[in-house]
């Protein structure tokens, strides 16, 4: 009895908050009808703005504020974010508009939800899905560093910290502050500790080891000479829930180093100087 009841108050409250929404896109392009260019069809162009807007059917007003969510789907099956936020305040009107501003070719979905209202409170931000959609965009695009951006605009990566550790004897790690390592049957190893302040968002992080030849003046202050890649290498991530990675890579030479550390996708996370002797 008591299961049939939560089931019913479930789905009441579900009936509360999942309103039904009409959502439609569009990229506004003269002389081509509304839904050109989100088919695959080629568009000669570095920016493509998909319009999208959302209306309530039969009520006034929204009974939570509704989010959306703007994602890349990668051919690994993983994806990503590139645009996320608030799409309409609850209460404010019956429709709203967005617009998301894309420079890369690739598929993408877009994702309507609502959340409980009292979800602060309750620590329960589970996502009521309203609607779902897939496009398809071909465009010129343009070259451009890619990063992901939170909700506020900052970039998602902003508050990652890179730590740098060495083995112990007894298996444990070791950090040096002036991040110097010591050579050891031919090799150094060194760990590497990546920390975020929510979700990786990832499941593989990627690195670029180069080195250079450290140098300082008065004008210029400390610079770095000579780079030249060393190695790359990647890793996987078990989980992308976890707020931090660690994994390490080997060093066969003597030398100033410095790492920098990618997400899957390419988007720069974090860098730190190091040395070997």
């Amino acid at each position: 009895m008591k299961r049939i009841l939560s089931l019913l108050l479930f789905f009441l409250a579900y009936s509360v908050y999942a309103q039904q929404v009409s959502f439609s896109m569009s990229t506004d392009l003269e002389g081509r009808s509304s839904d050109y260019g989100l088919n695959g069809e080629y568009l000669d162009m570095e920016e493509v703005c998909v319009n999208m807007e959302i209306e309530l059917n039969g009520a006034i007003s929204f009974s939570t504020t509704i989010y959306y969510m703007v994602e890349r789907l990668l051919s690994s099956g993983e994806a990503y974010s590139v645009q996320d936020g608030i799409f309409a305040d609850k209460y404010k009107a019956s429709d709203a508009f967005r617009a998301a501003c894309l420079t890369e070719s690739g598929y993408y979905r877009v994702t309507l939800y609502q959340q409980y209202g009292d979800a602060v409170r309750t620590n329960d931000y589970s996502k009521i899905v309203l609607t779902t959609k897939e496009f398809n965009l071909n465009i010129k695009g343009k070259p451009q560093e890619k990063f992901l951006t939170t909700d506020t605009g900052m970039s998602y990566y902003e508050y990652a910290t890179l730590y740098l550790y060495e083995a112990k004897a007894d298996g444990g790690l070791k950090s040096d502050p002036e991040w110097t390592f010591k050579m050891g049957d031919g090799k150094a190893e060194i760990y590497f500790v990546v920390r975020m302040n929510s979700p990786l968002r990832l499941s593989s992080l990627k690195a670029k080891i180069s080195s250079y030849e450290p140098k300082v003046s008065a004008k210029t202050g400390p610079t770095r000479e000579n780079i030249q890649l060393y190695k790359e290498t990647s890793w996987s991530i078990p989980s992308k829930d976890w707020n931090a990675a660690q994994a390490s890579f080997t060093i066969e030479d003597k030398g100033s180093y410095f790492i920098e550390l990618y997400s899957q996708d390419d988007q720069f996370i974090e860098t730190i100087s190091f040395k070997v002797k």
